[in-house]
């Protein structure tokens, strides 16, 4: 959507014209002054065991203005990614394409979420993840030029790919990867981040965890250190990541009346922890290079200092702020008490006092509602 002025006169939205504006990677989600760079964190589904661990059939792939791919697939030049791609294909390469299959949740393959509902939706060809040209494929391509024997970039995805779906079984060196939500691998974004050797990591963690424990930080720290030998501690300055658990927090007085909120309240909403790399980086020219980066750390719950109107909807709304991605239909009182948790959130995240500059983003959403934007 985007602001305009009506025909009355009065300020509303109106919908991209799809068609005449598919807004893509280049030149859409190039960097604003002012405003970090945008990377839409998904994930490719590779099913090989010479490529993946077993439990994780699928590997990081994100989408950028300036590059798209990943550490196992290659990297591609968005431009000429843009131009390989035949134009059904191309009109999934677009900023309004990236964030839906960044957030695809449910799909023919789910890497670590793998779900029996898989060959279903394969079946019923409902997709919320995209066929999109490989990197690899692209690179051979470019290198040997076109051959007899290699198979030639389709124009539209055929009856292969869907097989695929259905059995399975998915290739690093097919023509086509399919691309789904990045949660099934990482579902906070952090290990790009890491990838990126950012100084300074702000995560906010709106994954739906079963309480008491963090579970999507927990599998991200390992993943940082299994892919990229990046550790992460929260022992610094007194940090206990114990504060985000429900019921760690004072109860508010009256106790009687207030019971069901105090056993949900956290002691804290936002850490702050400490990146270790594992080879100096330069992460910025005028400074020398170090090993040791920040993280702060932000999870969605609820907080006895949340504004008044937070209280009463959570009182009244027992999973708030965990409602699961099933729910897709919004009510207005539903979508202001999600924009004023971001609000909350961020302001908490952004009085954590850091012992250098320099910031870093990415656009991800977890199983829950708030990270959707």
């Amino acid at each position: 959507m985007r602001r305009a002025v009506l025909k009355d006169g009065s300020v509303g939205a109106l919908p991209y014209d799809y068609n005449n504006e598919p807004t893509p990677l280049n030149p859409y989600a190039q960097r604003v002054e002012g405003f970090p760079q945008v990377i839409f964190a998904a994930s490719a589904a590779v099913s090989l065991r010479n490529r993946t661990a077993p439990g994780r059939p699928a590997v990081p792939f994100t989408f950028a203005s300036d590059y798209c791919g990943g550490p196992d697939t290659g990297w591609v030049r968005t431009g000429t990614l843009q131009k390989t791609a035949p134009a059904l294909i191309g009109r999934d390469l677009t900023v309004q394409s990236a964030v839906a299959v960044s957030g695809a949740a449910f799909a023919s393959a789910m890497g670590s979420q793998t779900m029996f509902m898989e060959r279903l939706l394969a079946l019923s060809n409902v997709r919320l993840g995209t066929w999109v040209p490989n990197p690899l494929y692209l690179a051979e391509l470019a290198k040997y030029g076109p051959d007899r024997m290699m198979p030639r970039l389709p124009r539209v995805r055929r009856l292969r790919y869907q097989l695929q779906e259905l059995v399975g079984r998915y290739s690093d060196t097919t023509p086509l990867l399919l691309c789904t939500d990045g949660g099934h691998f990482d579902n906070l974004g952090l290990v790009e981040m890491l990838r990126l050797r950012c100084r300074t990591v702000y995560v906010i963690d709106a994954s739906g965890d079963s309480p008491p424990l963090a579970t999507t930080l927990a599998q991200a720290i390992t993943l940082a250190y299994e892919d990229l030998g990046v550790t992460i501690t929260f022992d610094d300055e007194g940090q206990n990541l114990l504060d985000l658990v429900p019921g760690s927090a004072k109860p508010l007085a009256p106790e009687a009346p207030m019971a069901a909120l105090n056993a949900r309240f956290s002691a804290n909403c936002v850490v702050r922890g400490t990146i270790e790399y594992p080879e100096p980086v330069q992460f910025s020219p005028d400074a020398p290079a170090g090993t040791k980066g920040t993280i702060i750390y932000v999870k969605a719950g609820l907080t006895p200092d949340m504004p008044y109107e937070l209280l009463s909807y959570a009182l009244r709304e027992k999973a708030f702020p965990r409602q699961a991605t099933f729910d897709q239909w919004f009510d207005h009182a539903q979508f202001d008490a999600y924009r004023a948790l971001g609000h909350h959130l961020g302001t908490k995240a952004a009085e954590v006092p850091l012992a250098h500059t320099g910031r870093c983003g990415v656009r991800r959403r977890g199983s829950g509602r708030p990270s959707q934007r």
